[in-house]
């Protein structure tokens, strides 16, 4: 004899089916976002053993110092990604010479960073607020899905954040006895490398600190850094104006940093009534 389904049995039985259907579509998200992952590192290393080799072939052709050598091709190859585009290529080529030169950059190469990561975040930033859209327009039809799959997306995105901001702090301005600058220019020199460095580390973590949200386990110490990063730069920047005796800048890199700013105050008002921040925005306005 054939036992009768209850309504109630039987909606027990579509939800749980929604249910599955829904993780069985996050997997599927979650396995080509894996697969895709690891093409790119696949990528990397081929395109890592390719360098080698032509430095390799390059280094028999060319009678230079190799330090001298490698920071040179390594130099020129992240100025040819980056007016392609290649943004990513050029930051693995920036983390291998930071890695050959123990950290020590020119100015002109520091600017070449700061060039490549700027771009980096306006790109971040777009792919964020394209995203932010498409999930918002999907999240009536599977919600579970689509809450899972932003939370994963802004994960990754933090992960970015946070290496790029790991990569731009190991910069630290160059030897000057290496270089033979006289003490004064030595320093100078050394000083707007730091300048730069936290300058860009500033624009990251303003939007790291954007796409954090604030019951975030990380909210707080992801802050700090924001506001470290803008003191230190405000400190260094406004030093060496007065010591030149010129302006705040208007230039590509002070824009980008205001806009950067501009965006985290609208996700954190509060963040604005702080001393640090008031000090910054005063200067700015």
């Amino acid at each position: 004899m054939k036992t009768k389904v209850s309504e109630k049995e039987k909606q027990t039985s579509i939800r749980r089916r929604k249910k599955l259907q829904a993780i069985t579509e996050e997997c599927r998200l979650r396995s080509a976002l894996l697969t895709d992952k690891f093409k790119n590192c696949t990528d990397y290393l081929r395109g890592f053993e390719a360098l080698i080799n032509t430095i390799q072939r390059e280094q028999q052709q060319c009678n230079v110092e190799d330090d001298d050598f490698l920071r040179e091709f390594l130099i020129k190859t992240a100025k040819r990604q980056y007016k392609k585009g290649q943004l990513n290529q050029a930051v693995d080529t920036f983390c291998q010479l930071l890695i050959a030169t123990d950290g020590r950059l020119r100015v002109e190469e520091m600017i070449l960073l700061v060039d490549v990561f700027r771009e980096k975040v306006e790109q971040t930033r777009r792919f964020h607020e394209r995203i932010s859209c498409v999930i918002k327009q999907q999240m009536n039809d599977s919600p579970y899905v689509m809450d899972e799959l932003w939370g994963f997306v802004l994960e990754e995105l933090r992960v970015d954040c946070a290496e790029a901001f790991e990569i731009v702090m190991v910069a630290r301005g160059i030897n000057r006895n290496k270089n033979n600058y006289s003490e004064e220019i030595g320093e100078e020199k050394k000083q707007k490398v730091e300048e730069l460095k936290y300058l860009i580390g500033s624009i990251i973590c303003a939007l790291w600190l954007q796409i954090t949200p604030y019951e975030h386990d990380e909210f707080e110490q992801i802050k700090e850094l924001f506001l470290n990063a803008l003191d230190r730069y405000y400190i260094i920047s406004t030093t060496e104006r007065i010591k030149n005796g010129q302006e705040l800048l208007q230039d590509r890199n002070e824009i980008e940093l205001r806009k950067s700013i501009r965006a985290a105050l609208r996700q954190y008002p509060m963040l604005a009534y702080t001393k640090r921040m008031q000090k910054f925005l005063l200067e700015i306005d």
